[in-house]
């Protein structure tokens, strides 16, 4: 009976690994399964975007992420607009659909969406910053924190 157990337990543990396993896999592939699905959106590295918001014309910088994660740190000089607001705000302000739009969100994701959709919407110049937020920090570039109100 001992062994039989000891077998059971064996199959089971090997179950739970390949789950793990998959898991992880679906997990790795989420990002290429995202830019896929929203076709090609140009994307800039943090480098290369430090240097550019240097530069002029500098690309307008929008952080897509909630506010309460865009005042605990995000690029400096970037604007705050939440995904929810962003097609509905860039829309009322009517401006220039060909000025550079650089998207910013956690990690590239949602950013990239977002910009898949403002090119279906007759934006024609607009990039997502690769790694997101996660990426600009992993560069070492400058943060900024907003006050509390």
């Amino acid at each position: 009976m001992s062994s039989r157990n000891s077998a059971i337990f064996r199959i089971i543990m090997t179950l739970e690994i390949l789950l793990l396993l998959i898991l992880v896999l679906v997990l790795m592939s989420l990002p290429i399964v995202m830019r896929r699905r929203h076709g090609k959106v140009r994307q800039v590295t943090p480098l290369e975007l430090e240097k550019r918001m240097g530069k002029s014309p500098a690309p307008r910088v929008i952080d897509i992420r909630p506010a309460k994660s865009y005042g605990g740190g995000h690029l400096a000089g970037s604007e705050n607009l939440p995904l929810a607001e962003l097609v509905d705000r860039l829309q009322q302000e009517g401006g220039n659909k060909s000025q550079e739009l650089i998207l910013v969100c956690q990690s590239d994701m949602q950013s990239t969406g977002a910009a898949a959709k403002l090119g279906k919407l007759g934006w024609q110049n607009v990039a997502v910053l690769k790694g997101g937020f996660f990426g600009w920090k992993r560069a070492r570039l400058p943060l900024e924190r907003s006050r509390p109100d």
